[in-house]
């Protein structure tokens, strides 16, 4: 029955967001197949409330993919790509579980993840 304030425990968060995208395939021959990509993310996201922060994100996200065709069985494929998460907005604010009273502090200066993902598949069908 005890008030407890929580940093980051009244806050309101809000995004504005762009994205630009350009694609290109490139059929080097019947048996390569290039593709290729580059994705920019514009984005910023203000807090107000307990915590007043603006932050401003700038993401470039290329990506590559070739086919190598061996026959019309088999062929390979290998891919890059850079990979940037999206963030849950729920944890910029503090919470507390009443039931049994577990707090979550909240963090105001968070950034989503980043990888560079690599791949490779190699498919090989077959009638049986």
């Amino acid at each position: 029955g005890v008030e407890q304030p929580l940093e980051n425990g009244a806050i309101v968060v809000e995004e504005q967001r762009a994205e630009a995208f350009a694609t290109m395939t490139w059929a080097v021959s019947d048996q390569l197949n290039i593709e290729g990509g580059l994705t920019a993310e514009f984005s910023e996201i203000e807090l107000t409330g307990d915590s007043n922060q603006k932050q401003r994100f700038t993401y470039y996200k290329p990506r590559l993919s070739g086919t190598y065709k061996f026959n019309d069985d088999q062929s390979l494929t290998v891919e890059a790509e850079r990979r940037v998460g999206q963030l849950n907005f729920r944890d910029f604010a503090a919470d507390i579980d009443t039931s049994d009273a577990n707090t979550t502090s909240g963090n105001s200066n968070l950034q989503p993840d980043k990888a560079t993902d690599l791949t490779m598949t190699y498919d090989w069908r077959s009638e049986t």
